[in-house]
This record gives structure tokens, sequence and C-alpha cells, in this order.
């Protein structure tokens, strides 16, 4: 029996995120958007439960606070998910949290860690309700879909003019304005809002930072000229506004695992 199936039937899924003090917010607000969109698009209640070995406040490493609950109260979770932190060994000599973890294992609750969160999550999402549905979320929340198997693990550019979509215009001028510093000032700015409010708007809604969305776009654009182009890497690298090939050096091995020249290498190869 599929977890789509089992979810089906009690007409709801609960997904448990398991946070700690000084995690970080996108590892937790990543997962929770693409669960709670995939689940509306295949017809099911989503029930998601932050969960903590103290309850109450919790503080990010941002200084943003969420109210989780205690251990207590994670009996229907199926899924539960490990946000990250740069103090995870912290939270890993933690005995509550362990002890919680492992049985949770025992119960035989699906459990992941969280790297790159709505990659995680919708990777969950195609397996609980297909990869139409896991592509749709994607395209709601303006992230990218990777595919399963032997398929190439390579991100397509997502269309951003998604239907319904509050920032898919923005971001739609973003990409032809690579070249330019695009601050979270002047996204606002085009934005017609203030630099505060566009934060906690772009957020809320596409589950990332505007800055993160930023370098999706740059990663991606510089990827299709890099593997279609004979243009010299650091060209590209100034066209799609990282300006020193070293960073996007580390961008790229980020996000698809290989370097700019690798990745030009595996495309002539092919």
């Amino acid at each position: 029996m599929t977890y789509f199936r089992h979810f089906r039937t009690r007409g709801t899924i609960v997904i448990g995120v398991l946070v700690f003090p000084d995690f970080q917010l996108q590892d937790a607000a990543g997962p929770i958007s693409v669960f709670e969109v995939a689940a509306r698009y295949a017809g099911v209640s989503p029930a998601i439960r932050i969960l903590a070995a103290t309850p109450g406040a919790v503080r990010s490493s941002s200084g943003v606070e969420v109210l989780a609950s205690g251990f207590g109260s994670s009996r229907a979770i199926s899924t539960l998910i490990v946000v990250g932190s740069e103090d995870v060994p912290a939270a890993a000599t933690c005995e509550r949290t362990l002890s919680f973890v492992r049985m949770m294992a025992t119960r035989g609750v699906r459990i992941a860690s969280v790297c790159t969160g709505a990659d995680l999550a919708l990777a969950m999402s195609a397996e609980d309700f297909g990869e139409e549905i896991a592509k749709n979320t994607a395209r709601r929340l303006v992230v990218y879909h990777r595919r399963s198997g032997g398929q190439s693990q390579f991100s397509q550019l997502l269309e951003l003019k998604a239907p319904g979509g509050r920032f898919g215009r923005l971001l739609a001028w973003a990409r032809e304005h690579l070249d330019a510093p695009l601050t979270v000032e002047d996204l606002a700015e085009q934005a017609g809002m203030s630099a505060r409010h566009f934060t906690r708007a772009f957020l809320a809604e596409t589950g990332s930072t505007p800055s993160k969305a930023i370098e999706r776009l740059r990663i991606e654009v510089a990827r299709q000229r890099v593997q279609s182009s004979g243009e010299a890497i650091e060209r590209v690298a100034q066209v799609t506004g990282f300006r020193d090939p070293n960073r996007m050096r580390r961008a790229f091995i980020r996000a698809f695992g290989q370097t700019p020249q690798s990745l030009r290498r595996a495309a002539r190869a092919s």
C-alpha cells in the first residue's frame, strides 16, 4: 500500500518536523510549504506538526521563533523530517531527541534529515502523490523538481509565471536582469513594497528567501549557458550576476554536485 492510498483513506496526511534551538528556518519552511501544497493538489488535508524535545517557542538561527509541540503528540505521524542547522552536533547529543528518533524508526516512520529542504520534500511528495503533483508543487513554489532513479538530476528552469503566483512576474523580471545586483531592496522596490514586508511575504508564499530564489535563477541560467554555448566560464559568471567564477563554481557544486567545466564536458559528450 502506498503512502498516498494510506493517507487518502484517512483523509489527511501527518508530517512531523523536528526542530531544535538554532535550527535553520529555511529547512523547516521549505518542506512545510511543499507538503502543504502537494497535499492540496492531491485532494487530501495536510496536518503538519512541529516537534521539539522541549515544547514551546523554539528560536531559529535567524532569531525567528516557532511554536513546537512535545514528542507526545507524534502518534499519528508517518513522516518525520529533521531540520538542519550549523549547530547539528549539539542537537545530535541530546538523548531525548535521539531516543525519540530511534523510537519513530522502530515504528516504521519514514525519516529524513534536511540538506536541501525543498528538493528533499519534493522527492517525498513524488513518492506519495506521483511525479505530476510534485512538478506542479515545484512550479507553485518556484523551486526545482529533481527527478528520481536514473533520470537526469539536472534541474530545468521552471515556469515562473505559475498560475496564482504572487511573485511570478517579479521573478520573471529578475531573470532578465541577473547581471544587476538584485538585492532585497531592489526586488522590494520592483514589487512596490517595503523591504521588510516584501521579505516576509515572499518567504510565506514561496518557502524561500528572496536571496535564495535569485541564486536559484542565477544557477539555472548559468547552467543553461554553460551547457549550450562555448562562452568562457568567466563571461557566464559575469552576465548571470555571480561576477566571480569561483563563486559560481561553489554554487554549481552545491546545486549539481559538479563544477561548470564538468557539466560542459558532460553536455558535449552526450
